[in-house]
């Protein structure tokens, strides 16, 4: 199957969970709401889909709240059934570090596999071809584990290994945030 062209590609940021944490700034002005959405523009994604940020204009309410990352995704597929046909590229909005050619790679690999990608270390970002089942095998997980690792694996995805430089810190601290800033400020500017 050839590579899909960007307009056949579709972000989507999983803004719902902790506590308000899009809010939390990345930069001065910059929430990782902000940061997550410019990953993805600078990874060449034109159109891009935000869930469970509901104080947020263009934002999906989740249909699914508290019921984590496969809630949001599983919000984005029934709210847009246009999306068949297209792949999508899953990123929560605490990897505040991504490189944005990490995505490119995953949106790649995912298209040329027919079925999705995701990276070695964790189930996030994900990157799924939306084939018209899948909403229904979304709901499905959500119903019985609710875990974005069991979609992958009841999907049969492959694990792509990462580099270092493909950004994957998860922060689940303000702590951990300043960290990861402080590194790459040091390292990379690529997603700044």
């Amino acid at each position: 199957m050839p590579c899909a062209t960007a307009a056949e590609r579709v972000g989507v940021v999983l803004a719902g969970g902790r506590d308000s944490m899009a809010d939390w700034n990345w930069r001065p002005g910059v929430s990782l709401l902000d940061q997550a959405r410019r990953i993805l523009q600078r990874a060449g994604f034109e159109r891009i889909i935000v869930s469970g940020a509901a104080q947020h204009s263009g934002s999906l309410d989740d249909l699914h709240p508290g019921q984590g990352p496969l809630g949001g995704l599983a919000t984005v597929l029934r709210r847009h059934p246009d999306l068949v046909g297209q792949t999508l590229v899953i990123v929560p909005t605490d990897m505040p570090a991504l490189n944005p050619r990490a995505l490119t790679r995953l949106a790649e690999i995912a298209e040329l596999q027919g079925s999705g990608a995701v990276f070695d270390l964790g189930p996030l970002p994900l990157a799924v071809v939306n084939k018209p089942a899948l909403a229904q095998i979304v709901l499905e997980t959500l119903n019985e584990t609710g875990s974005v690792q069991a979609l992958v694996a009841r999907m049969g995805l492959p694990v792509l290994a990462s580099l270092p430089d493909d950004g994957l810190d998860n922060v689940g601290s303000l702590e951990e945030l300043k960290e990861v800033r402080q590194r790459l400020d040091g390292t990379r500017s690529v997603t700044t």
